[in-house]
């Protein structure tokens, strides 16, 4: 019996077709993950935007939260566990007076801002990356 081999066209073809998905399927899963990263960064501001209305509504008064504070008092657990399940980082900043705040969904990488939620419920994303 003869023993069949793969001819230098059949494998010019396979790498041609692994190119073109590749070309096509990359930047496809790379919009998927980061329309995942929206997703979650406003779910998560919408809850910090809820606790942060519970906790003004008791004491009048907002709360600033970064990485390594407790944000039990807004009802919430961490959204910046560690190890990370995101490449997202929350914050809550009230340097805008006692009556205001501003939460901030920050890559932890580029410092990039994807998307802001004040007390008056306004989604913002200063990088545009957030629709």
């Amino acid at each position: 019996m003869a023993r069949r081999s793969v001819t230098l066209l059949e494998l010019i073809i396979v790498m041609a077709l692994l190119g073109i998905v590749s070309v096509v399927g990359i930047p496809a899963y790379r919009a998927t993950i980061e329309r995942q990263h929206c997703r979650h960064a406003h779910d998560l501001l919408l809850a910090i935007y809820t606790g942060e209305w519970i906790h003004f509504s008791k004491t009048d008064t907002y709360l600033a939260r970064g990485i390594g504070d407790d944000w039990r008092p807004l009802n919430l657990d961490t959204p910046n566990p560690n190890p990370p399940v995101s490449p997202l980082r929350f914050t809550v900043d009230t340097s805008c007076g006692t009556n205001c705040f501003l939460a901030r969904a920050t890559h932890a990488t580029s410092g990039e801002i994807w998307l802001t939620v004040n007390q008056d419920r306004t989604f913002t994303s200063p990088s545009g990356r957030c629709p």
